[in-house]
């Protein structure tokens, strides 16, 4: 699936002319030196795959190379661990504990800040941040963005077959179902 959909980018990308941009991560250099200036990081795979949409053996491991980079890379022995595109289910929230992680990071919080009386170790909020310039960042950390795109996500949203994401309503029940 992973595949099939790069060869999909990369071919609309040719018919569209875009050149895709050179060097957009961050090297272990820029990382390290962001970590030193007070900057958490954590794992997050290696591909980006949609978790709960792949075998469990290729979760597992694309979540414990993940994790191994960071240790080998920053010496993090318990980075956090957060699910790519919000694909997640309740056996990945497990396997993150079993692999070691410190915790783990969910899609579409039912709450904009973690707090002890509202969060569980591993079934943290996030809120995913835009790639853009920097206005674009404050509007979505200080301002109406948020509260819209709530809204909007809805008002629109249509499940797919098999969707783990844990957005919506249901969101608050996902947080609180024991990880056993």
């Amino acid at each position: 699936m992973f595949l099939s959909s790069l060869t999909r980018l990369a071919a609309w990308g040719r018919a569209l002319q875009v050149e895709p941009p050179r060097n957009r991560m961050l090297s272990w250099a820029d990382v390290a030196a962001m970590r030193a200036a007070g900057i958490e990081f954590g794992a997050h795979t290696v591909s980006h795959p949609w978790l709960a949409e792949m075998p469990f053996a290729e979760a597992r491991e694309e979540m414990e190379r993940s994790r191994e980079a960071l240790r080998e890379h920053l010496g993090l022995a318990r980075p956090p661990f957060c699910f790519p595109a919000g694909s997640c289910n309740a056996p990945l929230r497990r396997l993150a504990r079993e692999l070691g992680f410190r915790s783990a990071f969910l899609p579409n919080p039912p709450h904009r800040v973690n707090t002890l009386e509202n969060s569980h170790p591993f079934a943290l909020g996030r809120m995913g941040l835009p790639n853009a310039p920097a206005r674009y960042l404050e509007a979505e950390l200080d301002g109406p963005l948020p509260v819209v795109r709530g809204w909007l996500h809805a008002l629109t949203r249509r499940p797919r077959a098999g969707d783990r994401s844990g957005s919506g309503p249901e969101q608050a029940e996902v947080a609180k179902a024991p990880l056993q």
